[in-house]
């Protein structure tokens, strides 16, 4: 087998640590109650805890980097990037996407209340501002069979012939 060897001399940054110790970056137990402070309830199974996704973000991109999150479930990837901006000035921006019924009502319902503020009493969170913008994908322009999807408006089909007419020129 080959074995790659990194030397201290060659490392840039720090070196990411092989074990996330709950301590430092949360659990499953964790992640509920931030959920539930949130939203006063627990509103997602198996959310992450913030601080993980901190971690991960920390080690693998810098204060500018803009971050996708294909599965954005609860929205964590979104709350960690801004809890890093308001912690070291950073200007990362993140990129949620899910296709869930939630979206809404979970994923982006939690970032703009992490932007705002949550909780109460002793449990209150103050916001780390910033802002989103939040988008619902419309109907497949075409049918399983390739053809025009018929519930769709002519005005849509419209600006997706522009936009891929537009997108041809760069």
């Amino acid at each position: 087998s080959i074995t790659r060897k990194i030397y201290l001399k060659n490392q840039v940054g720090r070196p990411p640590e092989s074990i996330w110790f709950a301590s430092k970056f949360g659990s499953s137990r964790t992640a509920n109650k931030v959920i539930k402070n949130i939203f006063g309830k627990n509103q997602f199974e198996t959310p992450k805890a913030p601080k993980l996704i901190e971690g991960i973000i920390k080690i693998s991109t810098d204060k500018n980097s803009i971050i996708l999150d294909s599965f954005a479930g609860s929205g964590t990837t979104g709350h960690a990037v801004l809890n890093l901006n308001k912690q070291d000035g950073g200007k990362r921006k993140f990129i949620l996407v899910e296709m869930e019924d939630y979206a809404n009502d979970i994923t982006a319902e939690r970032v703009k209340r992490v932007s705002k503020g949550y909780g109460k009493g002793n449990s209150e969170v103050k916001g780390t501002d910033g802002a989103f913008d939040y988008y619902e994908l419309g109907l497949p322009l075409f049918d399983d069979n390739q053809n025009l999807n018929e519930k769709v408006s002519i005005e849509k089909i419209r600006e997706y012939i522009w936009f891929s007419e537009t997108r041809t020129l760069f």
